[in-house]
């Protein structure tokens, strides 16, 4: 079945598997397994196609919404008492439909002569291509950057002495799209060299204005190192008191002041 899923390289061979069905049990998995699938809303694209998405660009005016303390008589652009008109202006985001893919190839010998059942292989083989799908959009999520050269994000880590740095013939998903740190805004906290302390945690979230007001809107997504020091916070809540019916992400460690905790695999921090 495993092998009926995947078409092959070659002009012909394989051609009438189109691999829908499995394709679908692979995202299933990876929506399972990825926390930005969980953190972010998604869109369903056609292939091929891109969708643009309206979207508000700025709030209602302050005078927003009005008091009235007369009955309203007349039309509302005539009568002394009428609703003003407030305006909200808007901008669209176009959506374009990216893809990853795994070419894994493996012997006919290994599914065939394995002394572990063939049912037990294909799993294997299913969450290896799961594993790398998921980690390789977590990876372009946080650090994709379109631009290539000296001032790519990725290529501040050249591949030839960082082994997640971008080049020709590794790691290409990161051109995708501009990711989490190339489109952030935010002004930087320095913990001056020291380690990290909940007041750094504090000053972000201040430094967020009134897209910090409310904690479940918030994650904070840190690297393995930064993991240990965080956990010894006061502050931190962690898993076992969250109650039965509290949300948790794939990678989350506990919440800070009502905002989720999750740790990213450290060669999507460096």
């Amino acid at each position: 079945y495993f092998r009926k899923a995947m078409t092959s390289g070659t002009a012909t061979e394989g051609s009438e598997f189109i691999p829908t069905t499995y394709s679908a049990q692979i995202i299933k998995f990876v929506y399972l397994k990825s926390w930005a699938r969980q953190a972010f809303g998604t869109w369903v694209i056609q292939s091929g196609l891109s969708m643009v998405v309206p979207k508000f660009n700025s709030a209602l005016t302050p005078n927003a919404p009005d008091w009235l303390d007369t009955e309203i008589t007349a039309a509302l652009d005539a009568s002394p008492a009428a609703i003003r008109q407030e305006a909200s202006t808007t901008t669209s985001v176009t959506l374009t439909l990216r893809t990853l893919a795994v070419n894994m190839q493996v012997q006919n010998k290994f599914l065939d002569y394995n002394v572990v059942p063939r049912a037990q292989v294909e799993t294997m083989l299913r969450e290896r291509v799961v594993k790398t799908l998921t980690e390789a959009e977590e990876d372009v999520i946080v650090n994709g950057d379109v631009v290539t050269g000296s001032s790519n994000i990725n290529n501040a880590y050249d591949a030839a002495n960082h082994p997640y740095g971008q080049s020709s013939t590794r790691n290409e998903h990161l051109l995708m799209y501009n990711g989490l740190r190339k489109a952030a805004t935010g002004t930087v906290v320095d913990a001056g060299g020291d380690a990290a302390t909940a007041t750094d945690f504090t000053a972000a979230i201040k430094n967020l204005g009134k897209y910090g007001v409310n904690p479940d809107e918030v994650i904070f997504l840190i690297s393995t190192d930064l993991r240990a020091t965080v956990l010894r916070f006061s502050q931190i809540e962690t898993l076992n008191t969250y109650g039965p019916r509290a949300t948790i992400f794939t990678g989350e460690i506990g919440k800070l002041w009502g905002s989720a905790v999750i740790v990213i695999v450290s060669n999507k921090l460096f």
